[in-house]
């Protein structure tokens, strides 16, 4: 049997509060439950010929409930390759940042797939994302804070 491969291109957000903390989705692989989970910004793939910053608005908006005016941006490009939901994903990613007052987020047009990947969210603090033990990606994601609060 051939593993099913998808290519996507994808934005993601560094929502941070007047307090500085940076906003993260904790997510799982509901193909790979037993896996546990890590905490990523909120983002996703483009849809149609959507550019990088409008997918990065639309993306905040479906999975936290907060509507941007704009982003700053982008502060990096990556491509990663990973496992999830029973394919390989290889994503190129656009990141943002954007300063927004503190909020309580909620989704608010999550996909099928989100429901059942997403365990919650919270905000975090510098010190918390240099400390933690949790998986947190990017690995690099506390440098690109930094570089996010300086920006934004």
């Amino acid at each position: 049997m051939t593993e099913q491969r998808l290519v996507r291109t994808a934005s993601r957000v560094l929502l941070v509060d007047e307090s500085d903390r940076l906003l993260l989705i904790e997510g799982f692989d509901p193909a790979a439950a037993e896996l546990g989970t890590w905490w990523i910004t909120p983002g996703g793939g483009h849809e149609g010929d959507e550019d990088a910053e409008r997918a990065a608005i639309r993306e905040v908006w479906e999975e936290t409930g907060h509507l941007l005016d704009a982003v700053t941006g982008p502060l990096w490009h990556r491509t990663t390759v990973f496992p999830f939901d029973g394919a390989v994903v290889e994503q190129t990613e656009d990141f943002f940042a954007a300063r927004v007052p503190h909020f309580e987020p909620l989704a608010a047009a999550p996909t099928e797939l989100e429901h059942r990947s997403t365990a919650g969210m919270r905000w975090w603090t510098l010190a918390e994302l240099e400390a933690t033990d949790a998986r947190v990606y990017p690995e690099r994601l506390a440098e690109l804070l930094r570089t996010a609060l300086r920006l934004v």
